[in-house]
Parts: structure tokens; C-alpha cells; sequence
């Protein structure tokens, strides 16, 4: 996969063009300029795949859709075990989550495959922020690099930033808003930011897949306990006031307002 998005960042301006996300729609290749919360000395390729409805480069790659499809397909299994291991952990039928996840990558869900392609930083300096703090809207999202990736994640009890560091092979799992309001906020969305790896100028890639409930999905905090850490997060009125049902629909909307909003 990395070499397909390798590929298609390599193809002249024009045939990226044909597959320039347009709004209102959230798929399709995004120019750097477009992004939220990023300066104009970054560079990076960002192509998001999600729904059938997504423009890809078929007459200029036609091998691009079949990588997309398989990685996307080994994604949606491991999806269909981790909802199924989260459902029994907390106590609940094992198709509890996945009955709330019909759709993936279909109409009426709004997950997303997304694959970035960060450009050599010869300009920066380790360390320096590359994507600016969010957290994930949805259930959960799994990440892969082909390297260090800069990633780091913020302590839900101060201000600390940790980096994740890189694990060959490894897939990281992080949390979102959606998981974190069906547990009552006991498995935590986290923040999280990407900024410049010491001693890495070479090009990176970075794969994400977005898992989000239908968009009919209310969530409802569950009636289930875990295990408590040593130290309870404390809960602004605002974080307070997200625990109310919402569904996922008009949660995803609302994050995308606060994202780009100008």
C-alpha cells in the first residue's frame, strides 16, 4: 500500500486533480492547503477512501483500487474482533457493538480509510508540531507506519505529551469519542498530535482506518464498570455535558464544524 500512495503522489498535478476532494464530501485526495491546523511549510499527501462513491485513480493506477480494497478488507476483520473482544469485556452480547456497525465504508456510515504520505522536513527541526492536537470522532481507529511517525498522546491528567515510538509490525489502537461516551467516558478518547521525528528527513507514510457507528447510532452510556485508574480525570462542564445521548451522525458533524471551521 505504501508504494500505491507512493505511486500516486509520483502522478502530475492534473491526474490528482481528478480526484481532489470536492466538499460537501470528506473523501478523495486533499491538497496540503487544505487541511486544518497546518502550516504552510508542511507538505503531505493525504488520500481518504470512504464509501463506494470515492473517486480513485483507476485510469491513471489501475492497480491502486486493488490495494485499497485488500488492506481495507483485512481492516474490517480485525474491526469485526475487536468489537466483538470490547462488547464481552464489558459485559455486554457479543454483537452488541457490531450490530452498530453494519455499514462500514456504505451509506449511512461514515468510517474512512485514510493514507498519508508525509514529505521529507529537511525545513524543521525534531520535534517541531506537524499535525496539530484532535482526538478521534468515532469508535476507535487503528494506525500503521512504515516508521517513526512523530506520534504522540496527551495524559488525561496534565498537560504531558508522550511519544508512542515504533513498533515494526505493530498497529496502534486508539480510542474515540464514540467508545468513550458508551462507557461513560471510562475508556478514554485521547488527544493526540504528530510532530517532527529527530533525525528522520526522509519520507513517511502513515495508514488509518476510521471505524464510525451508523449514522442512526445514539449512544447511550452502558451500565457497566472498569476496572478505575489510580487517579480519576477531572470532568469540565463541558465534558459533562457530552455525555448526553447524541447520535453519531450529528457527533461527526460537529467535529468536521469545529475542524474547519474558518
Amino acid at each position: 500500500m505504501y508504494q500505491a500512495l507512493d505511486d500516486f503522489c509520483g502522478l502530475p498535478q492534473q491526474s490528482r486533480a481528478k480526484c481532489e476532494c470536492v466538499a460537501p464530501s470528506h473523501s478523495g485526495y486533499i491538497k496540503t492547503e487544505e487541511g486544518p491546523s497546518l502550516r504552510e511549510t508542511e507538505s503531505r499527501h493525504e488520500f481518504i477512501v470512504s464509501g463506494k462513491n470515492t473517486v480513485l485513480p483507476d485510469e491513471d493506477l489501475p492497480t491502486f483500487r486493488n490495494s485499497v480494497d485488500n488492506l481495507v478488507d483485512d481492516f474490517k476483520v480485525l474491526t469485526t474482533r475487536l468489537l466483538v473482544a470490547i462488547a464481552v469485556g464489558l459485559g455486554q452480547p457479543s454483537d452488541y457493538f457490531l450490530k452498530n456497525h453494519t455499514n462500514l465504508l456504505n451509506s449511512g456510515n461514515d468510517s474512512s480509510f485514510r493514507m498519508i504520505c508525509y514529505s521529507p522536513t529537511y525545513s524543521m527541526k525534531g520535534g517541531e508540531m506537524r499535525f496539530g492536537p484532535s482526538s478521534e470522532t468515532g469508535t476507535f481507529s487503528f494506525f500503521i507506519s512504515d516508521c517513526e511517525s512523530g506520534f504522540e498522546v496527551k495524559s488525561i491528567y496534565s498537560d504531558r505529551w508522550s511519544r508512542v515510538g515504533y513498533f515494526p509490525g505493530g498497529i496502534l489502537v486508539c480510542a474515540g469519542d464514540a467508545l468513550a461516551r458508551w462507557t461513560n467516558q471510562q475508556m478514554v478518547s485521547l488527544k493526540h498530535r504528530v510532530v517532527v521525528p529527530e533525525h528522520c528527513p526522509r519520507s513517511r507514510h502513515t495508514l488509518g482506518f476510521c471505524v464510525e457507528p451508523d449514522e442512526n447510532v445514539e449512544f447511550e452510556a452502558l451500565d457497566t464498570s472498569i476496572l478505575n485508574p489510580p487517579q480519576e480525570p477531572v470532568l469540565c462542564r463541558l465534558q459533562k455535558k457530552k455525555r448526553g445521548v447524541l447520535s453519531a451522525y450529528h457527533h461527526l458533524q460537529r467535529r468536521f464544524r469545529e475542524a474547519y471551521a474558518s
